[in-house]
């Protein structure tokens, strides 16, 4: 049973590596997350990061675990993929699980994060060149208070 295992998870290799070998080169970029302007904590966590590069879908490998963007000190990598040189436009789509925390007033509450992905396009080209994409949620202009929920529509830029 173990070299079965084995087995399938080297063919699962191999054939992931396969396509690759046409010649151009590619490097690994970093994709972080910051938040500024909080009220306390914002406690949230990453459900997807949908990716294309110039129309293809890519792989990506997302960082888990929670994500406190009320803490300006940190910036916190969410996730890595790989650029191969000649793609001219990358597309983000990055989604947060529905249920967050924040805190207001010193007391922890809900956050509904059910609004919105964080989308966009960014040149190929740039996040070549820095090999890191930053993107800064701007907490003030996004947490948006009712009458029993807070929720989050993210107001942010995107930094390489």
């Amino acid at each position: 049973m173990c070299r079965i295992i084995c087995f399938v998870i080297l063919l699962l290799v191999v054939s992931c590596g396969a396509g690759d070998d046409d010649g151009s080169s590619k490097q690994s970029v970093m994709v972080g997350l910051y938040g500024v302007d909080a009220p306390g904590q914002v406690i949230v966590r990453i459900a997807s990061l949908n990716l294309s590069i110039d129309d293809n879908a890519s792989p990506v490998m997302l960082s888990g675990g929670d994500i406190d963007l009320g803490d300006e000190e940190s910036e916190w990598m969410v996730a890595t993929f790989d650029l191969h040189d000649g793609a001219e436009s990358v597309v983000f789509e990055l989604g947060f699980h529905r249920d967050g925390q924040i805190e207001i007033d010193g007391e922890m509450r809900p956050l509904d994060l059910s609004g919105p992905p964080v989308s966009f396009v960014a040149d190929a080209a740039s996040v070549r060149e820095r090999k890191h994409i930053l993107i800064e949620i701007n907490l003030a202009g996004s947490i948006v208070e009712g009458d029993e929920s807070v929720f989050l529509l993210p107001d942010f830029r995107v930094r390489y």
